[in-house]
């Protein structure tokens, strides 16, 4: 009885997605119920930030925590690369602690002074921590152009 109860359970459960696809790419991005997305629409021409409610397979829709749009009105899709964020964050971080280090040595030590190495050191890895994060961290897909496209699909378990 349990068995049968979870076969017709499971072949009425499904998923509706938003799948971010690019040409002759097998990787997609989905996005579900509950997740955020940041996009631009045809209407406007800055980026938003919205909570995905619920999607309307027949109508074409994304309903939003504030509004809706239907698929066709997006323009646009940033996505946020976390390994980069993670990466960058690193960096910074070691960064600034090697100069905050190098900084309390220097005063605790005044007759030795540290040489420009550890300045270096410090001040690079906190710049290549900060440029990461403003040049690779958000990455916008353009869906005008032919490489990227939006799709909704229901995931059905059998």
């Amino acid at each position: 009885m349990v068995l049968l109860f979870s076969i017709f359970f499971f072949t009425l459960s499904s998923q509706r997605v938003l799948q971010l696809e690019m040409v002759n790419d097998p990787e997609t991005i989905k996005y579900y119920e509950g997740m955020e997305l940041t996009f631009k629409t045809k209407y406007s021409d800055e980026w938003v930030t919205r909570t995905i409610q619920t999607i309307m397979m027949k109508e074409q829709v994304i309903v939003f925590n504030e509004g809706f749009y239907k698929l066709e009105e997006i323009t646009a899709v940033e996505n946020k690369r976390f390994g980069v964020l993670i990466f960058s964050s690193a960096m910074t971080t070691f960064g600034t602690a090697w100069t905050g280090f190098a900084a309390i040595d220097e005063i605790a030590r005044a007759g030795n002074q540290s040489s420009a190495k550890t300045w270096v050191i410090g001040g690079s890895a906190a710049a290549i921590g900060y440029a990461m994060r403003k040049l690779f961290y958000k990455h916008k897909k353009p869906l005008t152009t032919n490489r990227y496209r939006l799709r909704l699909l229901e995931l059905t378990l059998y």
